[in-house]
């Protein structure tokens, strides 16, 4: 029995003929010890794999899991500090405290600014906590102490 080859061009896919956004597929898995790969477009790697790789929050995803897998840290570094005067003059805190000063719950301030429930209820603590400029954020600490008395049985 004759067998037939078929000729891979490595700068088109391999399944639909694109030349678009190619990538190379490993046939068998690098980490079985592949080393072999096929041409393929963007949207048909994504198919083999079930994934979407035409989503940017996908492919963040999936570079930070192979930062961590290498040996990489995410996050800030380990007793890095920041004085209360820089971490509450961010943009994104600057709104997040000025949501708040509406009246705005953690969860809406989630959806609305897209940031970590534990990063909003750092910035409400911290300014219920500490005396920074209450002229500045005393309506704030208003605002949490009828939260409190609200939320007590």
């Amino acid at each position: 029995m004759k067998e037939r080859y078929r000729i891979v061009s490595t700068t088109r896919c391999f399944e639909c003929g694109s030349d678009a956004n190619i990538h190379f597929h490993h046939v068998v898995p690098k980490i079985l010890g592949g080393t072999k790969t096929i041409p393929l477009c963007i949207q048909c790697h994504g198919k083999v794999h079930n994934n979407d790789f035409t989503s940017f929050q996908t492919l963040a995803q999936i570079g930070r899991k192979k930062y961590v897998e290498r040996g990489g840290k995410l996050g800030r570094k380990h007793n890095s500090n920041e004085t209360i005067e820089t971490f509450t003059s961010k943009p994104k805190i600057q709104k997040i405290i000025s949501l708040l000063n509406e009246g705005k719950s953690v969860r809406q301030i989630v959806r609305l600014t897209n940031t970590s429930a534990t990063t909003i209820v750092k910035v409400r603590k911290l300014i219920y906590t500490n005396d920074i400029d209450m002229v500045k954020f005393g309506k704030l600490k208003d605002n949490i102490e009828q939260l409190d008395t609200d939320e007590t049985p």
